[in-house]
């Protein structure tokens, strides 16, 4: 009974340390994958002159792969699982506290009083 309850502890005690690591293990595969769409999109943009505006783009164009397969998200919730392209002004940004990304906005001098 004894050896159960110091089995117990020493699990209790390790648990935040290995909680910690599956978590920098999912990071560095989201680096990992977020190069390889980050490489298959400047590969695209070199071969024709323009950005993808689908991921289905970078998996297949005339017979071309510029990504291997399409890998899913290992930092996202269980319902949206998949990467997806977002563009500047996308709406989705906003959430993110993003949506002015490139966007001129008044300073609060120019802006009308209210």
């Amino acid at each position: 009974m004894l050896f159960m309850a110091l089995l117990t502890m020493a699990a209790l005690a390790v648990l935040p340390e290995i909680v910690q690591q599956i978590k920098r293990d999912r990071e560095e595969e989201m680096l990992h994958r977020g190069t390889e769409y980050m490489r298959a999109i400047k590969k695209y943009y070199k071969k024709f002159g323009r950005y993808p505006t689908r991921i289905e783009e970078l998996e297949n164009t005339n017979q071309q792969r510029f990504l291997r397969k399409r890998y899913k998200d290992p930092m996202a919730t269980k319902a949206d699982k998949e990467f997806k392209m977002v563009h500047v002004g996308d709406p989705s940004l906003n959430m993110l506290g993003m949506g002015g990304v490139g966007v001129a906005q008044a300073s609060p001098q120019e802006r009308a009083p209210e």
